[in-house]
């Protein structure tokens, strides 16, 4: 959703794809006018905002499979959880990784290479034909490889190493009819170094959409998110999100996977090709045995990928994306919240690799 602050490392396949996920508690089938809930940015990330982007049944059914038709009252008819296997919980579980190649710092002098890895895990419940809960649990590490980087931190070259986020975000959806539905969350989050105080590492989130079927390939989606930064005011974000199945094999999703633009399309049943850019905006607390104890890092970037997914059955994918990192930018704060130092790095290459499993 364009507005989203995504909390941490891309979307390699960001969050869980809740329209798939939430299909297998319906019966394996998404019903007109459900929502897709995807997390924000890679959402793994300890503050990662997971956000959701709504969809019509056309975006998740196969070729030929009709989904559910609508009750009398306009409804789609959905299994109750009850009635599904295992007691109607299901699970997504994704991974993921990827690799920024060495890039210049433009103050300052040094480089740096980026490393990311993380995973979350969904669990999702249909309460009854028209609500749907959800919990995402996720973790993601990065590890920060500079050399020289004397413009960030006073008096070191390597201001900061290995950081991380880890987070957990409850969701409502509400299905009123095939053309609205509703959306409300929240997330908790802790990010920061090892040994960084918890308490001062700790942020929250809370949003609520509204998606708009305008047809049965075309969905609109508004509203609003609010969440408290690390030494920084609470900050509120409107969401923006547009879903355009512009034909059988190709969608458009701009803010379907956290903030950002998506272009893909069926090469076949299970070959998919896509070209994304997206914007991921993280936030960590430095220890007390930092260079800047007890600082606040921001790490910003915009990806610009080309990637391919192989989907050999509906519950396994296997994804790898290569591209470039074309913006990335650390800003540092001391602990009271003043800016200290704003850095750029030069465009560098950029893989990843992510991996899903329902069941």
């Amino acid at each position: 959703m364009v507005g989203v602050v995504c909390e941490g490392a891309r979307s390699r396949r960001t969050l869980a794809d809740m329209e798939n996920m939430l299909g297998y508690v319906v019966a394996g089938q998404v019903p007109a006018g459900l929502m897709r809930v995807a997390s924000v940015t890679r959402a793994s990330a300890v503050g990662v905002l997971t956000l959701a982007a709504l969809s019509g049944a056309a975006h998740a059914q196969p070729t030929g499979q009709p989904g559910p038709q609508p009750t009398a009252t306009g409804a789609p008819e959905v299994k109750p959880a009850g009635d599904v296997g295992r007691g109607g919980v299901q699970t997504e579980i994704n991974v993921r990784g990827d690799l920024t190649l060495r890039s210049d710092l433009s103050d300052g002098g040094g480089s740096v290479a980026v490393r990311r890895a993380g995973y979350d895990a969904t669990f999702g419940y249909a309460f009854s034909p028209t609500l749907i809960g959800s919990l995402t649990l996720g973790t993601d590490v990065v590890w920060f490889d500079f050399k020289d980087a004397t413009g960030l931190v006073a008096g070191t070259g390597r201001p900061w190493s290995q950081l991380s986020q880890s987070y957990v975000s409850p969701r409502l959806v509400i299905v009123q009819d095939q053309t609205w539905s509703y959306l409300v969350g929240g997330s908790l989050n802790v990010s920061g170094e090892a040994d960084a105080d918890i308490g001062d590492s700790l942020r929250w989130s809370a949003l609520g959409a509204v998606r708009y079927a305008v047809s049965d390939t075309l969905s609109l989606t508004a509203g609003l998110v609010a969440s408290s930064r690390l030494e920084r005011a609470t900050q509120f974000v409107p969401l923006l999100g547009l879903t355009w199945q512009i034909d059988e094999f190709t969608k458009l999703d701009l803010g379907g996977r956290g903030l950002g633009l998506e272009l893909s399309t069926k090469l076949d049943e299970a070959w998919t090709a896509s070209v994304s850019v997206e914007f991921e905006n993280a936030e960590y607390r430095l220890n007390d045995e930092a260079p800047l104890a007890a600082g606040v890092v921001r790490d910003r970037r915009v990806p610009l990928l080309v990637g391919l997914a192989w989907k050999p059955t509906p519950r396994v994918e296997v994804g790898v994306k290569v591209g470039a990192v074309v913006y990335q930018e650390f800003t540092v704060y001391n602990r009271s919240g003043d800016e200290l130092s704003e850095t750029n790095t030069d465009p560098a290459a950029m893989i990843g690799l992510s991996a899903s499993l329902k069941f």
